[in-house]
């Protein structure tokens, strides 16, 4: 609604009406009678809210990469968002935001679909793949967040349908590859020190992801302070989680005895429990492949440690699915029923 405000001027008294409405100019005009002023803001909110007055455009120059720079600086996020906003700003630096479109936006997620992944790593090896589509998503939804934050920041409009880019799947065809107990030998007995972390760290990294059923980043982001009392259960804080749903997870009696090995050997300066691995889970992910290398054991990854976890505790039948759920942190029901077995529902009637 428009405010109206009496002003005395040499001429007399003068009613001045002011609108203000997000995305759009703020628009003022006087007239001699409040009447005359009221009526000027009641026609022109009709007419903001019919779509006929001006857009505010964003101000010339002002570039995507420092619209993500301003996002970044105001707001926390977690440290597994950092590699998606990154993306994001590389391909879109010094790219003005006046040039996007659904077009281009388009072109963007087509070119990264067709993208080698480029060298990361301490040795800067890059991948004959390209991004998947799970990252290009999440690459998509980071420059939407910047970006429809930054409009809201600086007050201007965008076209309604920039962001209705049709983009890849998350996953084409989920993983079922399972660790057998052999390769499990074979890891943790071609484990060896790498970078900063020794083979027994290495090793309990592997034991402790196959007891738990956790992801690599909330292993990797673990810290003590997090360990219950007892130390039967360890607390996951959202910024540690893919979903952002903080979590509580039980711990065997294996993980107990692995956490007390880790114990022995804290670091007064760092309050990670595995403080030896580097804060970078894809520098874990990497060594972990450089292990299967040297165990001659072919397409394996180190989420697949995950899956494996949580199909033997599936086929322990120790827990119901629900709080299987709660304790492996999957939040789809669609996701976790790949786990579910026909023989199992059998058992339930016998």
């Amino acid at each position: 609604m428009a405010s109206i405000r009496k002003h005395e001027t040499k001429k007399g008294i003068r009613w001045e009406a002011r609108i203000h409405r997000i995305d759009f100019p703020p628009m003022t005009r006087r007239f001699g009678t409040r009447a005359e002023a009221e009526a000027w803001g009641r026609a022109q909110e009709i007419n903001i809210d019919r779509g006929d007055a001006p857009p505010v455009r964003v101000k010339a120059g002002t570039t995507v990469d420092q619209a993500i720079d301003g996002y970044l600086e105001r707001h926390e996020i977690r440290a597994t968002e950092r590699g998606s906003f990154k993306i994001a700003r590389h391909d879109w630096q010094g790219v003005g935001i006046r040039a996007l479109s659904k077009g281009s936006l388009q072109t963007w997620v087509t070119k990264l679909a067709a993208t080698p992944v480029p060298p990361q790593g301490p040795k800067g090896k890059g991948k004959d793949t390209a991004y998947a589509g799970n990252t290009i998503r999440l690459a998509f939804f980071a420059l939407k967040k910047a970006i429809l934050w930054h409009k809201d920041h600086a007050r201007y409009s965008l076209p309604a349908d920039l962001f209705e880019a049709k983009l890849p799947q998350s996953w084409s065809s989920p993983r079922s590859r399972r660790c057998s107990s052999e390769e499990q030998a074979k890891l943790l007995d071609h484990c060896r020190d790498i970078w900063h972390a020794r083979r027994e760290d290495w090793q309990r990294l592997i034991r402790l992801l196959l007891e738990t059923a956790m992801r690599l980043q909330e292993v990797v982001f673990a810290e003590w302070v997090h360990l219950s009392e007892d130390g039967r259960m360890l607390f996951l804080p959202s910024e540690h989680v893919k979903t952002g749903d903080p979590r509580w997870v039980p711990l065997t009696g294996e993980a107990r005895n692995i956490i007390a090995e880790l114990r022995k050997d804290q670091n007064p300066e760092d309050p990670r429990i595995f403080w030896h691995i580097r804060r970078n889970p894809n520098d874990a992910s990497h060594a972990f492949a450089t292990i299967c290398k040297n165990a001659g054991i072919k397409d394996l990854h180190l989420h697949d440690l995950r899956h494996e976890a949580t199909t033997r505790l599936v086929e322990s039948k120790k827990i119901d699915s629900f709080r299987l759920m709660l304790m492996t942190g999957h939040s789809n029901i669609s996701t976790f029923k790949r786990y579910a077995r026909p023989e199992d529902l059998a058992d339930c009637f016998d």
